[in-house]
């Protein structure tokens, strides 16, 4: 090989990102096809009022759908659905009560919330819209004042008990509204990490809730609460450790099972999980799980599973669009 060519393919080298060399491009061109029609699909299914009607799981699937357009390169001000952005924005800012910040209609709750959260933080971040603002900065404190004394939160916006699944919502949208330059307590997060930590099992896993001594929890550990736990670390900006490397190993024993519970939900934290581990561990678990779901896909562009098709058509497009790192949420 002559200098020139020595030369060119170093260059090539250094300008992969992270050293990793995919074997094909992660968006390709199928799944560049899946994602024009799981959107087209999901567009069609706002409401007039922006909103994605799914009783009281309507916030946080709204929040959802928002999150898989903007991720897929939809903003407030451009992209074929910014419309639908400014859409969904709109009813989620006139969802935020404007006493006690709490994002919420039909009942929901705290799961909403967090997610509500997470896509106005983006949405700010792009817009520096004031009325989204005034609603995120009221959202961010109530989930300040609303954290339990181990660490945690739970469905109601009250500091009484905890559960894994709830926190890693709320630690989200902290992390996103941080992002977006509203200021977050560095005493809630610092509380947030101890219990998540106090969630951890001696294999790696995450349990639901954590009772007061380490490693003595009630219920085992799952899939969809350690890809949580996992998020929950990273977002609060643990990146190594050993809670990081068991839980990282325990996800590679599980990722191939398509049969776990809460499947999508599972992969919505999985995908960011592995995303933020990068390299070997990004790569085989990104092209396993697009090649699932370009098989799954329906004719209409929605996938369906244990809620509804909007709520999995929304998750597995924000998978599949992770590559783009476009949401500074999603970026490492």
């Amino acid at each position: 090989m002559g200098r020139r060519a020595i030369l060119f393919a170093f260059i090539l080298y250094l300008l992969m990102p992270c050293g990793v060399v995919w074997a094909d491009e992660p968006i390709n061109p199928q799944a560049a096809e899946a994602i024009e029609k799981g959107l087209k699909f999901l567009a069609s299914k706002q409401a007039s009022n922006g909103s994605w009607p799914s009783g009281a799981a309507t916030v946080a699937v709204t929040a959802l759908s928002g999150i898989a357009l903007l991720s897929a390169g939809n903003t407030p001000q451009g992209g074929l659905y910014s419309g639908s952005v400014q859409r969904a924005a709109a009813f989620l800012v006139s969802a935020c009560d404007p006493q006690n910040g709490y994002i919420s209609v039909q009942n929901s709750n705290m799961y909403n919330h967090g997610f509500a959260t997470v896509f106005l933080a983006e949405v700010y971040g792009m817009s520096r819209d004031e009325k989204i603002h005034e609603a995120l900065v009221r959202a961010v404190r109530l989930i300040e004042n609303t954290q339990n004394q181990q660490g945690g939160w739970r469905y109601n916006p009250v500091p009484l008990d905890a559960d894994l699944s709830v926190t890693i919502c709320c630690l989200m949208g902290l992390r996103a509204a941080r992002n977006a330059g509203v200021s977050v307590s560095k005493k809630t997060i610092a509380s947030a990490v101890a219990y998540v930590k106090g969630c951890q099992n001696q294999d790696g896993s995450f349990t639901y809730m954590f009772h007061g001594e380490p490693l003595k929890h009630q219920g085992g550990g799952g899939y969809a609460r350690t890809s949580a736990g996992l998020c929950s670390l990273f977002y609060c900006g643990l990146y190594e450790g050993p809670e990081i490397d068991k839980g990282l190993e325990y996800l590679r024993s599980q990722y191939r099972i398509l049969t776990q519970p809460y499947f999508m939900y599972a992969q919505y934290y999985a995908a960011q999980a592995f995303h933020q581990a990068g390299g070997a561990d990004w790569q085989n678990y990104y092209f396993f799980m697009r090649d699932f779901f370009l098989q799954r896909q329906r004719p209409d562009g929605s996938w369906v599973g244990e809620v509804s098709p909007e709520y999995e058509t929304a998750m597995a497009l924000i998978v599949l669009t992770m590559p783009n790192e476009l949401l500074p949420i999603f970026q490492r």
